[in-house]
């Protein structure tokens, strides 16, 4: 199946492979009242969710009354919000908030926000460019593509990324539960017999 250049398939495909979130240092400088910065969210992922909203006021009010994302000073918001809301925003999409906020706390223990922050935005930016490069050659029906390691016909390549995602979402829950693979790695010294 050869995808014609202006096909949507290939063109949202195009979109999602060069996405660019912004940076800890690309994040607005100045503080900001919630609608200015909702604005510049929803600016930044709607090449992710372009048919739905992302984030709104009631969101942000109840990311912050649960005690996900800091309160705002005066009213204002700053790079440290503008981040966690992206964050929340994008993983929301795939695992339960409760446990986002928990793996932003593990991050953010291992690194400074500003690290974590923009090790989560390059590491966005290379899975979308790894699960759309097999676009950047036309479709063969009866081609098996290699993605990842994973070998899979197209006719079952809907199934493979599902099967994939939920594959890596309960990975990532496990290790987020664990407080992350040293945790885990804790965990199983603490059950394995001492040797000496």
């Amino acid at each position: 199946m050869k995808l014609k250049e202006d096909h949507v398939f290939l063109t949202r495909g195009k979109v999602l492979r060069d996405f660019h979130l912004p940076r800890w240092s690309e994040l607005p400088a100045e503080e900001m009242l919630r609608q200015p910065m909702l604005d510049y969210i929803e600016q930044a992922l709607v090449p992710l969710f372009p048919e739905r909203a992302i984030i709104t006021g009631t969101m942000v009010q109840n990311y912050i009354k649960w005690g996900l994302a800091p309160r705002p000073v005066n009213r204002k918001y700053r790079r440290i919000h503008f981040a966690y809301f992206i964050v929340l925003s994008i993983f929301k999409e795939i695992i339960p908030t409760q446990i986002v906020h928990t793996g932003i706390n593990l991050q953010t223990r291992l690194m400074s926000i500003e690290q974590a922050y923009d090790s989560f935005c390059a590491q966005i930016e290379d899975s979308l460019r790894r699960a759309t490069s097999f676009l950047l050659e036309p479709l063969a029906e009866d081609k098996w593509l290699i993605f990842d390691g994973l070998q899979v016909s197209l006719s079952k390549l809907n199934l493979a990324f599902v099967c994939e995602s939920l594959a890596f979402k309960l990975v990532a829950e496990m290790f987020i539960a664990e407080q992350g693979i040293m945790g885990a790695l804790r965990a199983m010294e603490a059950v394995s017999p001492a040797t000496e």
